[in-house]
């Protein structure tokens, strides 16, 4: 162990002055079998399109040992999953905790079991019974029971005095969950919901122990009652820095983890990121992964590195705040909206790579047609239309001369050059705008308290499924509704969508709401995000996932000797 931490330490000065090397290590070790896996089941609705699958050495067989060396661009905040919403967090939490279900890391289109071995749903829909199994423990030694899923669906969906429960409302349809037995729980819904499953797959909602996080009250869990069931234990985290993270050696999964460990470093320098994926000395970028330019320097420079393209389910936009002045008044919002080149957006800042498209992610079953979005305001081709208009907007609120607003945004390179491209886009209509790039957690805090004027935020969901998007962003007090606005109608027809089960008539509804949203120019989506996942060749078991938020477990990852 003193020779692994001589290593990381020196691995973080040389990173200080030179920006490229991490210690790495990958340790062959004899093969063994794989244990037997848990039945899949198809999700009860549409998950996104698989992505592309890394290319498997079909010969070679699991090997144990070695330490899986990550690198990630951002810190957490905190360790709790229910209460964050950065990948920071749950990059950092998602191999320690597991879920009640997951979506296969195999398969993004099958939701299997994680904690429940298996689950049976009533006829009419109502009634979900999961099925745990016997000698599962906490980190602690304590043993889970289904007593403990049931404290943490309460807490997301009921969250206690001073918690706030970014996904709360996405459970606001159980009706009551009931503890059978210490193996046995029973979810009772008011109503059949098609994203119900879905819903507690995402990896957000990661299960947390009773006897820990119940005396935190709305505290946030920190890294001291980070106590998981999941494959790896926290050992050690330098805020800013570097997370450690041995196996668990009583995982209730026999036989996994692989590898003995991860190490997850925090490397703020993409270039620095991408000379120690080549160098060999980090074997996957997780988090918010490579955008198409750099993934075109690693395959230029490094063909051997796999690129797994994905469609993140990151939506780069501008929040705009309702409640200060002159954003207040719609006309103001609606000229920034018409002013926002979309196509020239994901032009520069994504290499044409991403999706141009509105509220839900194109190439989803419920996006409005592109035919219909490529004819709204803010989205015709060319600009001069739009311009015009914008430009006609601001003269009737007042503002022909233009005004003087702050940007802020945080963390990754993509959300600099977010709110950098709209500095100047903005210059066509008299709009100056100044940047405020500030730390991760400062930013949120201002975020929380509506302290901005704009924002820039490559934000994201974690599937694909109208309850999640409109659960979280846009319902009235949702929790990441930073702009505190009503948009009349729009909670009522929520409802009545996630409620329908014929998958047309949810879509049209879906749409409708879509139209709502975008008639009140809250937030101005650039366009949705396209990634590469990096492997390097001596990693194995990774297949990518559809959006950041899933697939965070890394189980089944194995390293071969290279």
């Amino acid at each position: 162990m003193k020779t692994r931490s001589s290593k990381v330490f020196l691995l973080l000065s040389v990173m200080v002055t030179l920006g490229l090397l991490l210690s790495a290590c990958a340790l062959a070790a004899p093969s063994a079998p794989a244990p037997t896996k848990a039945p899949e089941v198809k999700a009860p609705t549409p998950a996104p399109a698989k992505p592309t699958p890394a290319p498997a050495a079909a010969e070679e067989k699991p090997q144990y040992g070695g330490i899986l060396n990550i690198a990630t661009y951002t810190d957490a905040p905190s360790y709790d999953a229910h209460q964050e919403s950065t990948i920071g967090t749950l990059l950092l939490a998602g191999p320690v905790y597991n879920n009640i279900v997951q979506y296969s890391p195999e398969d993004n289109t099958k939701v299997i079991g994680d904690l429940a071995e298996r689950w049976e749903v009533s006829p009419d829909g109502l009634t979900y019974t999961f099925y745990f199994p016997k000698g599962a423990k906490w980190h602690d030694g304590k043993p889970f029971t289904a007593e403990d899923a049931r404290f943490t669906l309460d807490r997301i969906r009921k969250p206690p005095k001073g918690m706030n429960s970014i996904r709360r409302d996405l459970f606001q349809g159980i009706k009551s969950i009931d503890v059978v037995d210490d193996n046995t729980l029973k979810v009772t819904l008011d109503a059949a919901r098609a994203s119900f499953i879905p819903l507690l797959a995402m990896g957000w909602n990661v299960v947390v122990p009773k006897h820990v996080v119940e005396p935190l009250g709305g505290k946030k869990i920190s890294t001291k009652e980070a106590i998981g069931t999941g494959p790896y234990v926290l050992k050690e985290y330098i805020r800013g820095v570097k997370v450690l993270l041995p196996k668990n050696p009583d995982y209730f999964i026999k036989g996994r983890p692989y590898v003995n460990g991860m190490d997850i470093f925090i490397i703020t320098d993409p270039g620095a990121t991408l000379a120690a994926l080549r160098a060999g000395q980090v074997h996957h970028v997780s988090g918010v992964m490579l955008t198409p330019i750099e993934a075109d320097i690693v395959r230029k420079s490094s063909p051997e590195i796999k690129l797994i393209k994905a469609n993140s389910l990151l939506f780069p936009h501008f929040g705009v705040n309702p409640q200060r002045k002159p954003l207040n008044d719609i006309r103001v919002r609606k000229a920034i909206f018409l002013t926002l080149d979309r196509q020239a957006a994901n032009k520069i800042l994504q290499a044409d790579e991403g999706l141009v498209g509105g509220p839900i992610s194109p190439g989803s079953y419920y996006a409005l047609p592109q035919e219909e979005l490529l004819k709204m305001p803010g989205y015709r081709q060319p600009k001069d239309q739009d311009i015009a208009e914008a430009k006609k907007l601001m003269a009737e609120a007042g503002y022909a001369d233009g005004f003087d607003a702050e940007i802020k945004t945080w963390g990754s390179k993509i959300n600099q050059d977010l709110a950098v491209f709209l500095i100047d886009q903005m210059k066509r209509i008299n709009v100056r705008m100044k940047m405020n790039f500030m730390e991760t957690a400062a930013f949120y805090a201002a975020a929380d308290k509506r302290d901005y004027d704009v924002y820039a935020w490559s934000m994201g969901v974690a599937i694909e499924d109208p309850d999640q998007m409109f659960g979280e962003h846009y319902l009235t007090g949702a929790p990441r509704n930073y702009g505190d606005y009503t948009i009349p109608g729009f909670d009522e027809l929520y409802l009545k969508q996630s409620q329908t089960m014929d998958r047309e008539e949810r879509r049209k509804l879906v749409w409708e709401m879509q139209r709502m949203i975008m008639d009140h120019y809250l937030k101005a989506v650039a366009f949705w995000r396209t990634v590469y996942a990096p492997v390097r060749p001596e990693m194995h078991g990774y297949y990518g996932a559809v959006g950041l938020y899933n697939n965070l477990r890394f189980q089944d990852v194995w390293l071969s000797q290279r």
